[in-house]
């Protein structure tokens, strides 16, 4: 049996897991710009305020409830249901602590915890303005006929139903950006897109044909999102001063032959320095 020789050992162990000696590093880029936060903003007080009187907004928002509902077979409804567990907050919230709770162990730091904590803060005041803005569900009443356009406004004063903004928006957006962000390295790029892209998109579409929600609300919600995905991407959670939370950032342990390897022998350095500055040997040409 041929043995293996240390350095393949090691090298096979590097690719199995991110090396324990590393600190906490965000492989995401974050922004530079603010532009794109203030149209985001204005973007969700725009559509807001077409949602105030029936508009033709809140008329499109109607017609397309009534035209999915008449067109709802029993297979295609399923799907929907499926597709529609995408954005579902308690479980996606659990996943993220899972996968950050594995972060801090790894690289021993609170960093990731906090950057957790403020993201799930974000994610709970979503509903101050859907409880504010007062617009009733697609199914309202519980059997139809169902409200109509006049009903669908906003601060409509029918039933807090808190449909507006789309929740399932907001946290299709947030808590899979922080699952990236939670598994970092050992992602593709592709699978960081398709993580970041495809749930929203399979969310709105399912919860539309379904009527959990009028078209409206999930751009509303996805406004919301991705500008709270800015703001804590935004935070230099990895190098900012923690105070008295340091003590819970001891950072990675180091080893001997880590401590090693990161420092080179001083007689090996001394002497790859003489032989690199040393005249290369030249012969001398052959006499004729």
């Amino acid at each position: 049996m041929t043995a293996v020789p240390e350095s393949s050992e090691a090298a096979a162990g590097d690719r199995r897991s991110p090396a324990p000696t590393r600190r906490w590093v965000i492989h995401e880029t974050a922004p530079t710009s603010w532009w794109p936060d203030v149209l985001l903003i204005l973007g969700f007080l725009a559509l807001s305020s077409l949602l105030l009187w029936p508009s033709p907004f809140v008329e499109v928002d109607v017609a397309i409830r009534d035209f999915v509902d008449s067109h709802r077979p029993t297979w295609a409804y399923w799907i929907a249901r499926v597709f529609n567990l995408l954005g579902q907050g308690l479980p996606l919230a659990i996943v993220a602590a899972v996968l950050i709770g594995w972060r801090c162990r790894l690289h021993r730091t609170i960093r990731p915890a906090l950057m957790y904590g403020v993201t799930y803060a974000f994610v709970g005041l979503v509903i101050l303005p859907k409880i504010f803005l007062d617009r009733v569900a697609p199914h309202w009443p519980d059997a139809p006929p169902y409200v109509d356009a006049a009903g669908a406004v906003l601060f409509s004063d029918i039933l807090d139903r808190q449909s507006y903004p789309s929740g399932h928006a907001v946290n299709t957006v947030v808590w899979y950006f922080l699952i990236v962000i939670a598994l970092g390295d050992r992602l593709t790029r592709t699978t960081r897109a398709l993580l970041i892209y495809l749930p929203p998109s399979l969310v709105f579409l399912s919860q539309t044909y379904l009527g959990f929600h009028w078209v409206t609300d999930t751009p509303a919600g996805l406004f919301l999102g991705i500008l709270i995905v800015r703001i804590i991407a935004r935070v230099p959670w990895a190098t900012m001063p923690l105070g008295f939370l340091s003590r819970l950032d001891p950072g990675p342990q180091t080893t001997p032959a880590v401590e090693a390897a990161a420092e080179p022998d001083a007689e090996t350095s001394a002497d790859s320095t003489d032989d690199s500055t040393a005249a290369p040997d030249v012969e001398p040409p052959e006499k004729s």
